[in-house]
């Protein structure tokens, strides 16, 4: 093959696999943070649903559904702040920069 017909070939996606832990030691641990996440993520939301009783006369479930559109909102604002620069970079699966290109092997 030559050099200019390997840069006319479509780039083919890396697989995503998602990692898998491999001890029970780590898969413990895994679901411990995971579990961990969601109560407090539960627990935002009851808190800013008995914060909204307190100041307003609605109910309980209207002020948890509130604060349940509330907290999603305030996370997704949250997760859409650029990063410092010191935070390290994760390549996504449709970037197209490469930090050392190889050249093709003949």
């Amino acid at each position: 093959m030559s050099d200019a017909s390997v840069l006319n070939e479509p780039l083919q996606e890396p697989v995503v696999r998602a990692p898998m832990p491999t001890t029970s030691q780590t898969s413990h641990a895994a679901a411990v943070a995971l579990i961990s996440k969601i109560m407090l993520a539960l627990l935002a939301v009851v808190a800013l649903a008995a914060t909204g009783m307190l100041f307003t006369a609605a109910s309980f479930w209207i002020c948890l559904g509130c604060a349940s559109i509330g907290y999603q909102m305030a996370s997704r604002v949250v997760r859409s702040i650029p990063r410092s620069k010191g935070s390290v970079k994760v390549p996504t699966a449709t970037s197209t920069h490469v930090e050392h290109p190889e050249p093709a092997q003949s």
